[in-house]
């Protein structure tokens, strides 16, 4: 009439069949069959809880997540277009990723089809400064003639380009830097940026040195002019250039130049 208990540590799990005895004092022996199934009702946890990812643009994305259960975890993913996740819980992208923000939706399941879902937002966002190539560098320009120059940056996003100096200078959406008025002689510093759409910077400041290089043309070319003897000599020459001109001559004991007419 007594009752007893029995317990099996750790068991296994499945259907496990026992086989229970009883001994009173004079030796008999009773025996009862038994059986109990070992089930599984509790779902895969997180370890570590998932939290929301951000990526930068252009770069692998890689998020590695781990759930634990005394049994085998499978791991799946609702977007399948744009990631995968493996069976050790590594998901990755299969495509280039755009900017903005993935919805991801990840199922950690056992044998038993247990399931722990959480939901992340994988952020894809530039912080990337536009990189300069080449970087642009000091220019010479000659008095008097059209400036132009070329500047080029590189990123994964459209380039806008602009100057400081929007008096003097114009530059257009392929980087062409041009004068927008005559340039006088002298030093010109332009600080030139590009930048993307996602508002990063590149910033490098130039000088521009507009120098004359080119000589004063005689227009026309001086010739030998006879002159009478005794009669007063006079020749006039000219030459041509953007700046005033000064004339000069090697032989001022026997003749006299006007500095400034060439007479």
């Amino acid at each position: 009439g007594n009752t007893y208990a029995y317990t099996i540590n750790n068991p296994a799990y499945g259907i496990h069949n026992v086989k229970i005895y009883a001994l009173d004092l004079v030796g008999k022996v009773s025996s009862l069959s038994d059986s109990f199934n070992v089930v599984d009702t509790t779902a895969p946890v997180f370890n570590p809880a998932l939290t929301d990812k951000t990526s930068e643009l252009g770069q692998p994305f890689s998020y590695d997540v781990n759930a634990d259960d005394l049994r085998e975890v499978r791991y799946s993913i609702d977007d399948t277009t744009n990631f995968n996740i493996d069976s050790n819980g590594l998901i990755t992208n299969k495509t280039s990723l755009d900017l903005g923000n993935y919805l991801l939706t990840i199922n950690a399941s056992d044998l038993d089809n247990n399931n722990n879902i959480a939901s992340i937002i994988i952020s894809v966002v530039d912080t990337t400064a536009p990189v300069w190539n080449p970087s642009p560098a000091n220019q010479v320009s000659e008095y008097g003639k059209l400036f132009s120059y070329d500047v080029n940056a590189n990123d994964l996003q459209t380039i806008v380009y602009s100057v400081d100096d929007t008096i003097n200078f114009n530059i257009d959406s392929d980087g062409l830097i041009t004068n927008l008025s005559a340039l006088s002689l002298g030093d010109y510093p332009l600080r030139i940026t590009a930048s993307d759409a996602s508002g990063n910077n590149a910033i490098t400041n130039i000088n521009i040195l507009v120098s004359d290089t080119i000589a004063p043309t005689f227009n026309p070319n001086p010739s030998n002019p006879p002159s009478e003897y005794g009669q007063p000599f006079s020749y006039p020459v000219n030459a041509d250039d953007l700046q005033a001109i000064i004339y000069t001559m090697n032989d001022i004991i026997n003749f006299a130049i006007d500095s400034v007419t060439g007479i």
